[in-house]
């Protein structure tokens, strides 16, 4: 309480004038206290016996110590002690007429006996503050008395303090007058009186301000005084000089013992005044000491007043102390949800709180009673067992799992209570041995509940360990075996209990498992799978699958790693077969379609790879339809099996073989330049001619022609390598077969033809499927003889490749709108339909010239048709689209070429408009075999009616296409089963005039 800032001011607004009142409060407090110690000094001095500094009491120094207590800063107690030290000195000094020096040691040791006594109450407190706190408000004191060891703490530093201050006055007396041991000791009992009388009392008053007083304490109090009164009045009557002045202790041991500590301090204050009172005016006869000896009196007095309020303070204390720790005890037992119970040696039980109720039971006799109890195996606890049992033996039973026998057995479990009980020997006072067991009965139902799932889990989990269809290990983190299950026992062929302590490594032929080790444990949690190879004890290598997870250590101090070992070796051996099957074509064995193009990609993007080599051949066999129109198609079966095993005869093992599909193989030399390939084509054809030729029948009329493309032809793409191996097959087959197809043309060379005007155009007719006349031809652009053996496929794609798309595509519109008018003098209304390049789409002098010529040549609307092929994506979609709308203003008809095998050709339907679709022709010739080819034919059917467009089947080169293909609802069809590519003059002679007839022609190029 004595602390640097005595007052803390309030911040700001409302709480100043609650401040203003607490400031006003201590000013007041400290008015009173200065009046009040004043008054005691005059009257103590007053009081005193005549001729002696001896009174009764004094007042005055208890009034300075519980003054002192209630200051709040260093500042107030300065001002207390200062107060204290000159009002005893001043009233000596001024009124008796001392000396100065003898009136200052009085002073000092006035300071000493109050304020210096109130500081160490303080600083004790301070020191040692008390567990329970009491009282409050305005009065509030730094020092309390509540407690016992207070009281005493009150009393021990008067007894060092006051003797000590009584010697500093003696010093003072001293130099005036005689001293004596007598008078030091009348001296301290005086001071020693008024201390406990008036601030003993006080502080305790203090302390307990705002507690709340019942009116029956109120009027207990009322009554005991009357009592006191009374006895008093006896005590000191008139004529009465037996010592029995110590019968008013017996009022006060009632109050104390009985009343609150306030009302008991307010009840030995009351005594005590009247008590000194009566001595003064009566005598102290009732003490039983002579009335000529003032010292013996005040003495006799103060012992008995120090008595009075010693009863008072330490039995109201203690009372109070045990009241309020038995009603916490009592407000602890209350509240703990166990139950709580005493039993006797007789066995009855004493609930102490209400759980008590729920574990004992009042029997016929009225007698309460503990329930029984049972093990919780359901097996009767007997008596000596019992926890109260051991418990009354002197025993500690620290814990014990037991079930209520209440309900009986049998009920269910909803009903059943567990207990974990805890019992302890007490001995009462008056008990040798102990006479009573205490027992605690925390009710632990749902942790046995949880306790037996847990057991089941875990039984359940080990069984699930062991008996696991599949092995099962736990590993520390260096892979060494801590458990294992059956399943990987007879999966390695060892008992599971000689696994444990070897590494799980030592069984497997690919290597340790550090990598997936450090993969489980660097992520916990996450599922780090690996297939390796195991070494069986019976010999056999078996495939495994190992999944490794971290799981908790286990207090083991380390992670742990859960591994599951499956065996998979009857599922890799179905697989390595349904990848076989997946991947190798069913009749020759050799790679198909799906594997080749990812091998080819692996090939293309080999970075080791010579980037100037490697060469693709693409193989088809001539004449192969015939063998199976006439043999059947067991013998064409036969026929492309030889024909594979011939393949990998003529190549390296390094090399790629592969059957696309139907009799279409392909070879892929990755390390070879265009000599080596045209070598490797030069001597598969020699091979076939040789085994094949003199075979009976169509069988020796087999050949194949090969088309040869080099990697570096096609910028690293395994679509434009095989689209130029086509174009040179397509090339070698229209070049008369049983050849190969692998030059391509200079860049000059392609410029010279253009420029030169080396090109001629041959016809090709396509055949109304339902009159069967030829009512269209396909222009069909073809080099020179002059120009040397090149195919126009060739052309095709080395001019496409150069960017001199549009140059090509405006010399063959010149060409075949030249043709037309002469065309439909033989034939009115012949159409005629030439090919377009992706790049001339969009081109304005592409455009310019077909409209120019039209118009020159005066051909009707309907008679041109542009077959674009969907080789590569549109650069320019809107361009396109103009392009389109410009021709069909001049009655030019759009259809898109090849549909099936090029870039992406649902995008073109979708993004340009076209009157006709020329099915592919490798589904048209192979439709007749059924399957998917004859499936998409029929699908683009039905697409080309829902949109209104014509269809024209390609590649018809017998009779069962063109009635299949007529059957399905093909509207045009061309291949050789209507004739080959002609010049124009043979085309009309041939199909529009009857032979050896027609109006002459002019000649091709003009």
């Amino acid at each position: 309480m004595l602390s640097t800032s005595p007052l803390t001011p309030a911040a700001t607004g409302g709480a100043a004038p609650e401040r203003d009142k607490s400031v006003n409060a201590i000013w007041l407090r400290h008015a009173l206290f200065a009046a009040v110690y004043a008054v005691m000094v005059v009257a103590s001095i007053t009081v005193a016996y005549s001729g002696t500094s001896i009174a009764i009491v004094w007042p005055s120094a208890g009034v300075a110590v519980w003054w002192a207590v209630t200051c709040r800063g260093w500042r107030s107690f300065a001002w207390v002690a200062a107060f204290v030290f000159a009002v005893p000195a001043l009233y000596l000094g001024a009124v008796d007429g001392h000396a100065f020096l003898p009136v200052i040691f009085v002073g000092i040791s006035h300071v000493l006996t109050g304020p210096a006594v109130g500081l160490a109450l303080v600083l004790l407190e301070k020191k040692f503050p008390p567990r329970s706190h009491f009282g409050g408000g305005g009065g509030r004191v730094a020092a309390r008395l509540v407690l016992p060891h207070q009281v005493y703490r009150l009393l021990i530093v008067c007894l060092l303090m006051i003797p000590v201050a009584k010697g500093v006055g003696m010093v003072g007396v001293g130099m005036e007058a005689e001293v004596s041991v007598e008078l030091y000791t009348g001296l301290v009992l005086r001071d020693l009186a008024g201390v406990l009388a008036v601030a003993g009392p006080g502080i305790a008053i203090s302390s307990a301000v705002g507690q709340a007083i019942s009116a029956a304490a109120l009027r207990e109090c009322a009554g005991v005084t009357a009592v006191t009164a009374v006895l008093l009045a006896l005590i000191f009557g008139p004529g009465q000089d037996l010592p029995i002045a110590y019968l008013a202790m017996l009022p006060l041991y009632w109050s104390a013992t009985r009343l609150p500590v306030i009302v008991a301090s307010v009840h030995v204050v009351i005594t005590v005044v009247t008590t000194m009172t009566l001595t003064y005016l009566v005598g102290a006869g009732p003490f039983a000491v002579s009335d000529d000896s003032p010292m013996d009196q005040a003495s006799a007095t103060q012992i008995f007043i120090i008595m009075c309020v010693l009863l008072s303070l330490v039995v109201s204390t203690t009372v109070q102390q045990h009241a309020t720790l038995a009603a916490e005890l009592e407000a602890l037992a209350a509240t703990i949800p166990d139950a709580l119970l005493l039993i006797d040696r007789h066995k009855r039980a004493i609930p102490i709180n209400a759980a008590a109720h729920d574990v004992v039971f009042e029997n016929q006799d009225g007698e309460i009673l503990a329930r029984r109890l049972r093990e919780v195996d359901g097996e009767l606890l007997d008596e000596t067992n019992r926890p109260s049992s051991a418990a009354l033996r002197g025993e500690n039973v620290r814990e014990m799992l037991v079930e209520l026998a209440y309900p009986p057995a049998g009920g269910t479990d909803d009903d059943r209570r567990f207990y974990s009980v805890r019992a302890s020997p007490l001995s009462l006072p008056g008990e040798v041995e102990p006479g009573h067991a205490v027992l605690l009965y925390h009710d632990s139902t749902d942790e046995y509940w949880r306790m037996r799932h847990l057991r089941r889990a875990r039984d359940e989990a080990r069984a699930l360990f062991e008996y696991a269809p599949q092995g099962v290990a736990t590993l520390d983190d260096d892979g060494v075996i801590l458990q294992a299950n059956r399943a990987l026992g007879e999966l390695i062929g060892a008992p599971a209990a000689q696994l444990v302590g070897r590494r799980l490594d030592e069984f497997s032929r690919d290597g340790a498992f550090a990598g997936e080790i450090e993969a489980a444990l660097a992520d916990p949690g996450t599922l780090v799978q690996v297939d390796r190879d195991f070494d069986s004890a019976d010999g056999w290598e078996k495939r495994v699958t190992l999944s490794f997870r971290t799981i908790a250590g286990g207090g083991r101090g380390s992670t742990l790693l859960l591994v599951n070992v499956v065996d998979v070796t009857h599922q890799h051996e179905f697989y390595e077969l349904i990848s076989h099957i997946a991947d190798h074509d069913a009749l020759t064995g050799l790679i198909n379609r799906r594997r080749f193009d990812a091998d080819l990609a692996d090939i293309l993007n080999d970075g080791d790879r010579d980037r100037g080599a490697g060469a693709l051949l693409l193989i088809d066999l001539d004449r192969f339809k015939a063998v199976n129109d006439s043999l059947g198609h067991q013998a064409g079966d036969d026929l492309l099996v030889k024909f594979a095993t011939l393949l990998q005869d003529c190549v390296r093992a390094t090399d790629l073989v592969a059957r696309l599909g139907g009799d279409e193989f392909v070879v892929v030399l990755p390390a070879a330049d265009r000599a080596e390939a045209t070598a490797v084509g030069e001597r598969i054809l020699d091979t076939a001619n040789r085994r094949f030729r003199n075979r009976p029948g169509v069988l020796g009329e087999v050949t194949a022609s090969v088309g040869a493309a080099m990697f570096s032809e096609a910028n690293g793409s395994s679509t434009d390598l095989l689209v130029l191996a086509d174009q040179r097959l397509y090339d070698a087959k229209n070049s008369g077969r049983n050849r190969v197809a692998s030059n391509p043309l200079a860049g000059e060379q392609v410029e010279r033809i253009l420029k030169t005007d080396a090109l001629r155009l041959e016809l090709q007719p396509i055949v109304d499927m339902k009159t069967g006349r030829v009512t269209l031809a396909e222009g069909l652009v073809r080099v020179t003889p002059a120009e040397g053996d090149m195919s126009a496929g060739e052309l095709v794609a080395v001019v496409e490749k150069a960017g001199l798309g549009p140059e090509l595509d405006a010399l063959v519109m010149r060409r075949g709108i030249g043709l037309l008018p002469q065309l439909q003098q033989a034939s009115p209304g012949f159409r005629l339909s030439l090919n377009l390049s992706a790049q001339s789409l969009g081109s304005e002098e592409v455009a310019r010239v077909i409209v120019t010529e039209l118009t020159r040549r005066r051909v009707p609307p309907g008679s041109l048709v542009l077959e674009v092929t969907e080789s590569a994506p549109l650069p320019d979609v809107e361009a396109a689209r103009a392009f389109q709308r410009r021709l069909r203003e001049h009655g030019v008809a759009f259809a898109l070429d090849d549909f099936g095998t090029g870039f992406d050709p649902y995008r073109y339907l979708k993004q340009l408009d076209f009157d006709v679709v020329k099915i592919a022709g490798e589904f048209v010739e192979s439709m007749t075999d059924g399957g998917v080819d004859l499936s998409v034919v029929k699908s683009l059917v039905r697409l080309a009616e829902d949109e209104g467009m014509a269809t024209v089947a390609e590649y018809v080169s017998a009779e069962q296409i063109f009635e299949a293909a007529r059957r399905l609802g093909v509207t045009y069809g061309q291949g050789y089963h209507f004739g080959a590519s002609l010049p124009p003059r043979e085309f009309i002679t041939e199909h529009l005039t009857g032979a050896g007839a027609g109006a002459p022609v002019a000649d091709e190029k003009g």
